[in-house]
């Protein structure tokens, strides 16, 4: 079964911030940001299950190239992505967006 895929608004914020800041330096950096990205949240999609929850709920894939979680939860039969999370930021800051999208 695949998955729905809902981003919480934050969570498309830091989508977009990430890649004009990847554009800022590189386009080919820009383009394999979103290429990744694509390919995680479809990874996560077909099989929400595969990485363990870390918190109640909530899921972490990180992905391979760049320094990012796709921080997750199923919720009502929807993956809702809840933060792009950059390894060096603050862990759980998005801890309040559980709340729902």
């Amino acid at each position: 079964m695949r998955y729905e895929i809902a981003f919480h608004p934050s969570a498309a914020e830091e989508v977009e911030a990430t890649k004009r800041w990847y554009l800022d330096r590189s386009e080919d950096a820009a383009a394999q940001f979103e290429d990744e990205l694509s390919s995680v949240v479809d990874q996560i999609a077909e099989d929400p299950n595969v990485w363990p929850e870390r918190t109640t709920g909530v899921r972490q894939r990180p992905m391979r190239v760049f320094p990012f979680l796709i921080v997750y939860r199923i919720a009502r039969g929807v993956i809702e992505v809840v933060a792009i999370a950059h390894g060096s930021r603050r862990p759980g800051y998005w801890r309040h967006r559980q709340s729902g999208i």
